[in-house]
């Protein structure tokens, strides 16, 4: 049986040293807090994601798990910054996180909603090209998930089909809005808010001009995003 482990309520210290209590990765059967792993779902650059099961309830979530190398700096900064940003926003087209902790060899992970789905990219290749009324299909659930971020005071800024997620509904799918580990909180809850963009966070191809420029960034550049989506 996996060695069990308990979810601390605090931050890390940049100065605590990290014990790798779970070698690379968590095997199928570890137990994090009321969770017991099932199975590797995504490995990522910040972080790996794995399926997982409430032990008491039977309720499948998604644990993702700061890599052991990250738990000091900006990139914790930008893992618990997500669900600091996802918890101002209450919208059904936006992935839930229920709770944080640390492991026991120091790594922060998330308890997350899980999506039985795949990524927009991913979909798009199974089904290729959609025609014009399933584009605006998609835009429909998007565009108010993205409208209902920015009421929150959420700049989303790395909107790309792997952040897009394809929920099975019916013969169609749902979309959900995922990843906003590099989200910007804005001051106020007001859409026309702008806050300075100290560091050059996005994907290429995907950025708006004002972020690749490293000046103010604001709801419009999410929508330039999106507008890059549709394209």
């Amino acid at each position: 049986m996996a060695e069990a482990d308990t979810a601390a309520t605090t931050s890390v210290r940049a100065s605590r040293p990290v014990r790798r209590l779970y070698g690379d990765g968590l095997a199928p059967g570890a137990i994090v807090g009321s969770y017991r792993v099932e199975a590797l779902a995504a490995r990522g650059g910040f972080a790996t994601v794995y399926r997982a099961r409430h032990v008491r309830l039977r309720r499948a979530v998604a644990l993702k798990v700061l890599h052991a190398d990250l738990v000091a700096g900006g990139a914790l900064r930008r893992f618990i910054g997500e669900a600091d940003a996802v918890n101002r926003i209450a919208h059904p087209g936006i992935v839930d996180i229920h709770d944080v902790g640390t492991l026991r060899d120091s790594r922060q992970f998330l308890v997350m909603e899980w999506l039985d789905g795949r990524s927009h990219d991913a979909e798009l290749a199974a089904r290729g090209p959609l025609n014009e009324l399933e584009v605006l299909a998609v835009m429909e659930d998007l565009l108010p998930a993205l409208a209902a971020a920015h009421d929150a005071g959420v700049i989303h800024r790395d909107l790309t089909l792997r952040n897009v997620m394809a929920v099975p509904r019916g013969p169609w799918f749902a979309i959900k809005l995922v990843d906003f580990g590099i989200a910007k909180l804005i001051a106020g809850d007001r859409r026309g808010t702008s806050t300075s963009s100290d560091v050059r966070l996005g994907t290429p191809g995907h950025m708006a001009p004002e972020q690749i420029r490293g000046e103010a960034i604001d709801a419009r550049t999410d929508i330039y995003g999106a507008g890059v989506l549709l394209f």
